[in-house]
């Protein structure tokens, strides 16, 4: 008996196993979200201006331990076509319009996050 339980509980697992990492896969852009206006959030205006004028990377000031989770969490995904600039700034303009209207109202800034968000699908794909 105690192996027949086993032996289903384990298909159990097999079938449900795709099924939820697809609901999973749903939740990642709002997952990815709270990470962006959390990390956002705590860069102060004008380090982030700063990165900007000295074009540095976003991925590259990610402590490795998340980019590993960041990857890990991506890997559940077919397509990162969201991830995008518009995307970002949708996610923070509630939560910080000022750093939102700074990606809005200057070429420059927007361009940087155009870029920021090619870098980030591309290291997340690989």
């Amino acid at each position: 008996m105690v192996r027949v339980v086993s032996s289903v509980i384990n298909k159990i697992k097999e079938m449900a196993a795709p099924a939820l990492m697809g609901l999973g896969a749903q939740f990642v852009p709002d997952m990815a979200k709270g990470l962006i206006i959390e990390y956002i959030g705590k860069v102060p205006i004008d380090e982030l201006i700063a990165y900007i004028e000295k074009n540095e990377s976003l991925w590259d000031r990610l402590e490795p331990k998340h980019q590993a989770m960041a990857k890990k969490m991506a890997s559940s995904l077919n397509d990162l076509s969201w991830l995008t600039a518009e995307w970002a700034i949708n996610a923070i303009k509630e939560e910080n319009p000022k750093i939102a209207s700074l990606f809005l109202g200057w070429r420059k800034a927007r361009n940087w996050l155009v870029r920021q968000a090619e870098i980030i699908r591309r290291e997340l794909g690989s």
